[in-house]
């Protein structure tokens, strides 16, 4: 048996429907998760907090940079690529410091370095 719990089994479908349902006060929301296989508590803090949305929260750490951001300095690295800039790790944490300078991003920026804090750099 598997120790990692079973998160968002049901479908987003299923869950607009729910959430139409029980605006619409046709169903209540023990009804409604019952009816469209969706947890009861899920579409009751959706309702609640206003979310038209009906994908899963963030899980883990949020993003620093948006994704046109991130296609911006990917971009940016593939023309030094071409132009034979070869990087090291430590160029591309200056790079991704001076990107982060620029745009006014303060979140993981260390000045005693002036380089950024990176543990999941290969993502990228």
């Amino acid at each position: 048996m598997s120790s990692k719990p079973k998160r968002q089994l049901w479908e987003e479908k299923n869950m607009a429907e729910a959430l139409r349902n029980v605006r619409k006060k046709k169903m209540g929301w023990q009804l409604a998760s019952k009816i469209f296989n969706v947890p009861a508590t899920t579409p009751r803090r959706r309702f609640k907090n206003n979310c038209n949305s009906t994908k899963g929260d963030w899980r883990g750490k949020r993003p620093v940079f948006s994704r046109e951001m991130e296609d911006q300095f990917a971009q940016h690295i593939k023309d030094m690529e071409a132009k034979l800039f070869g990087l090291t790790l430590k160029d591309f944490k200056k790079l991704i410091f001076e990107f982060a300078s620029k745009n006014d991003i303060k979140t993981l920026l260390t000045k005693k370095k002036k380089q950024l804090v990176i543990n999941g750099f290969r993502d990228f």
